[in-house]
């Protein structure tokens, strides 16, 4: 969307950057942890954005500089804070740390680790916020079109095999190699044993958080074909994430009724044939174990979820007063839900940031008839709902590829105002 003409071309690395951003099961060197093709190819983008456009490129290097003086700030303060409180940080029963075995206190393992993957993600986010262009588009629809047709691959070889067909998949956490980095897992309706989809990343809800961006940017630039697709891969990776993402689609259009008529008429009819191809009672099975028994806590995972997110919060609760500002530290503790994730590792502070971060643009943003300003506010709203309830996933290349396009959405926004104000001065005068 970018509107400087010499900001479209869109260079090699960039390319392989947009193809490969959806994949986080595969490891170029599988020893070495974050070493997925577009993290690498996203360090490399340090060098490459100055073969791309060099006036650009110099505000691209100031903005990183910056994210990552405020980044590191707020991880001083929050050591800073825990060192002059004296409290012991260690694992305890009912929380998960990352580094479940460390008994230091400041400065772990883990908050190196995962401050790089979050240094990787705001280097990709500031590359988006600057040199975005409608061009980039065919490359990252592309990889998440790859994504979603492994998903059906994996999805039908579990049909007529009864085990995983992941064959791309290398990814381990830990040195222990049942704890692999794309999780298999099956679901049961009635006699019927299906493969919850999540292709390439690491499990069916981080795939939903993934996919459904994609689809809502499919759907409303009217790739009806595609969107299907998306959609397919969406429902049958049976997560709360996934229904969250087509509750808010679902929201929106009947918010528009008088405006989408023809689809309530199509929606109403695919239900009614539905019904009578498949049957009522079959219908109701399959969405309560999809949805009502997640919603109702009968399901392992959202047991657990709200175990470990009450647990986590009952232990911000007891924080001194600083570390409740500014947290214990950036990756120390990983919850089941971002939201007990961030304000026990970063505090209010942090939740604060990150709330500002992915509220303010869907504010700030005029649809005016454009698609892609549609999906995009449906795709911050969506990811943000989802990381606070059901997935902690931060660093996530496809999520801050949606950030970095709101906020080029917002800079050119300002720039046609500023010409359009500058006219109007130039034609009283």
């Amino acid at each position: 969307m970018s509107t400087p003409s010499e900001n479209t071309r869109i260079i090699f690395p960039l390319k392989w950057l947009l193809l490969t951003i959806t994949v986080s099961s595969f490891l170029v060197v599988p020893s070495i942890q974050g070493t997925t093709p577009a993290y690498l190819l996203c360090f490399m983008s340090l060098i490459f954005v100055g073969f791309m456009n060099k006036h650009i490129a110099e505000t691209f290097y100031k903005d990183v500089v910056i994210y990552f003086f405020i980044f590191i700030s707020l991880i001083m303060l929050s050591q800073y804070f825990l060192a002059l409180s004296q409290r012991d940080i260690h694992p305890e029963p009912g929380l998960i740390f990352i580094d479940g075995v460390s008994t230091v206190t400041l400065f772990r393992t883990s908050m190196i680790t995962q401050s790089m993957y979050m240094f990787v993600a705001l280097i990709f986010f500031t590359l988006t916020k600057h040199y975005y262009n409608e061009h980039w588009d065919k490359y990252f629809m592309r990889g998440a079109t790859f994504l979603a047709l492994y998903g059906v691959y994996e999805f039908v070889y579990f049909l007529i095999f009864k085990n995983s067909g992941d064959f791309i998949s290398n990814r381990v956490f830990g040195d222990d190699p049942e704890r692999i980095g794309s999780a298999f897992q099956i679901t049961h309706i009635g006699p019927l044993a299906l493969q919850r989809i999540k292709s390439l990343t690491g499990e069916p809800s981080m795939f939903s958080l993934t996919i459904v961006p994609f689809f809502f940017y499919a759907y409303f630039q009217k790739r009806y074909k595609l969107a299907s697709l998306f959609a397919f891969t969406t429902i049958f990776s049976f997560s709360t994430t996934a229904y969250i993402g087509m509750a808010i689609f679902l929201i929106f259009l009947f918010s528009k009724f008088t405006k989408n008529l023809k689809f309530v008429y199509f929606f109403t009819l695919t239900l009614l044939v539905s019904i009578m191809i498949v049957g009522l009672d079959k219908i109701w099975e399959i969405i309560y174990a999809a949805v009502f028994e997640k919603l109702l806590s009968n399901s392992v995972s959202t047991t657990d979820r709200l175990y470990y997110m009450t647990n986590h919060l009952h232990y911000f609760t007891e924080l001194p007063f600083f570390n409740k500002i500014f947290g214990i530290g950036f990756g120390y503790i990983r919850s089941t839900d971002f939201f007990s994730t961030i304000v026990v590792n970063s505090g209010i502070l942090g939740f604060i940031l990150i709330t500002i971060i992915f509220l303010y643009p869907i504010f700030k943003i005029k649809i005016n008839n454009n698609p892609r300003n549609t999906a995009t506010k449906l795709s911050l709203l969506f990811i943000y709902i989802s990381l606070m309830i059901s997935v902690p996933e931060f660093s996530y290349l496809s999520i801050w590829l949606f950030v970095g396009i709101a906020y080029n959405t917002i800079g050119v926004q300002r720039r046609q105002n500023k010409k359009f104000v500058d006219k109007e001065i130039k034609t009283a005068s």
